[in-house]
């Protein structure tokens, strides 16, 4: 999906449109949260913590991919992960097992369908009195900066409480099965800047009114893209004014399909944001087809890899030396 071609009068109008109904779901989110909560966070304004970035995300049978997840997060400053484990099946404990005992990671159960918005509020609030930002991904997301810039430079450069960050989709690569090695390895090719996507939301916990999903967090002050564009609601790609994400300081990384079978094997795993309404993943290969960008490749992960592999090759020994 590309953007719709209009006069620039007309698209500013839809902005205006969207921005308002934006800003009425905010008073709204307002309105009903708790005043003293809603007091204390207009008055905190804290930048000082034992962790300046963090993540949460929740996750179910994704043992085999959460440690180069960890570990290349780890290299562009994230600190603190609070994880949960949504019903899984594998050995995803034992996998966190290392970086729960040297704190690093906070793995908390989740049980049921439709959880996602759930577990965000769960860890806006552990993350409030420890940590400086929180980044909401899933374990397919990576956060790349591109250039000399750290992620934490460009949250700090601006007055913010929030910052919207544009999804890259990556495709398959032509692979059917799973390939051996890492992620970041062996997908490459992706679609090109000019496909409409999400975004993923980096935010202040302190300042959180509520997840309106599981990619916008309405909060107080001013919500950003990399570029300090004020953002009045969320940017949804299928608005009519939708126009494609800055991702030219940072972007995530979104191996949405990967190979056909590790698609396969996601769609069986259901979707984590339904609200409990459908049990059954409705993921077919209109969807695969759909997110199988391989129409543009770049070596923007490359300057991580070597660190990443060490990184990762220093944990195998260590849980080796243990066992």
């Amino acid at each position: 999906m590309y953007k719709t071609e209009m006069p620039n009068w007309k698209r500013k109008c839809f902005f205006l449109k969207y921005g308002i109904k934006g800003q009425l779901s905010k008073l709204k989110g307002i309105m009903k949260a708790d005043k003293l909560s809603l007091l204390r966070a207009l008055n905190d304004n804290r930048d000082v913590f034992p962790h300046q970035l963090g993540i949460t995300a929740i996750l179910k049978n994704e043992a085999n991919y959460v440690q180069e997840w960890i570990e290349f997060h780890k290299l562009v400053g994230v600190t603190k992960f609070y994880l949960f484990d949504n019903d899984s099946e594998d050995d995803l404990e034992d996998r966190l097992k290392p970086y729960i005992l040297e704190g690093t990671v906070e793995l908390h159960k989740k049980y049921g369908h439709g959880k996602q918005r759930e577990v965000y509020e769960e860890a806006i609030a552990m993350a409030k009195n420890e940590t400086r930002w929180l980044a909401i991904l899933d374990l397919d997301e990576f956060l790349l900066p591109l250039g000399n810039e750290s992620v934490l430079d460009i949250l700090n450069e601006k007055k913010r409480s929030a910052m919207l960050i544009g999804w890259m989709i990556y495709g398959s690569n032509g692979f059917v099965k799973r390939p051996k090695g890492l992620v970041l390895e062996n997908y490459r090719k992706h679609a090109t800047d000019e496909l409409l996507a999400d975004y993923k939301i980096i935010i202040n916990p302190r300042k959180a009114i509520r997840v309106v999903n599981p990619h916008f967090v309405q909060v107080f002050g001013a919500t950003t893209d990399e570029t300090g564009k004020r953002i009045w609601a969320y940017p949804y790609k299928t608005d009519p004014q939708a126009l494609p994400a800055p991702k030219k300081r940072v972007r995530i990384n979104h191996y949405y399909s990967k190979s056909l079978e590790e698609f396969q094997m996601k769609s069986q795993r259901g979707f984590a944001d339904n609200n409990g309404k459908v049990k059954k993943n409705p993921r077919g290969m209109s969807d695969f087809k759909k997110h199988d960008q391989n129409l543009e490749e770049d070596d923007a992960v490359n300057v991580y890899l070597p660190k990443l592999r060490m990184a990762m090759k220093l944990r195998n020994n260590d849980q080796s030396d243990n066992s």
